[in-house]
């Protein structure tokens, strides 16, 4: 009984760090700081940007990461997606409205007006989950701006 429970743990505890990879880094930023570095976060108009908060050490990122390498979804991001990788110790450089990430890693899906898209993904994410959540922005974004507006 007592091997069955520790396993149990393990399995759940293994899950949780796959997950997500807390905050090592202090969360709290100020409004003019975020509004003064906000500035430094380079955006692409006509493309969806990916804001990736990430920190050092984050299993969890490495692992989004290497699905971004994959080749379907490769393609998918280089004609759709603009990424930016940001360390979450610099999160002061996120743009104004968006919400602070409690952990890594955390994707943002922005507009060239640094406007949201969707919801923030947060946490790993397999490949087929990964695909649904830009096809998700990508639906999002032609809603926002129609074929004749892009």
């Amino acid at each position: 009984m007592k091997v069955k429970y520790l396993k149990n743990i393990m399995i759940m505890m293994s899950a949780l760090t796959m997950i997500s990879c807390s905050n090592s880094a202090d969360n709290k930023t100020s409004s003019a700081s975020e509004a003064a570095s906000s500035q430094n976060i380079k955006t692409v108009s006509g493309k969806i940007n990916i804001l990736f908060v990430t920190q050092d050490g984050c299993g969890a990122c490495k692992h989004v990461k290497s699905i971004m390498q994959r080749t379907e979804i490769k393609t998918i991001l280089s004609k759709k997606f603009n990424v930016i990788f940001v360390d979450i110790s610099e999160v002061g450089k996120l743009p104004k409205g968006l919400e602070t990430p409690y952990g890594t890693p955390t994707l943002y899906f922005i507009d060239s007006k640094n406007e949201q898209l969707i919801d923030p993904m947060i946490g790993g994410k397999d490949e087929a989950n990964f695909k649904d959540t830009l096809n998700e922005a990508i639906s999002a974004y032609n809603a926002k701006y129609p074929a004749k507006e892009k």
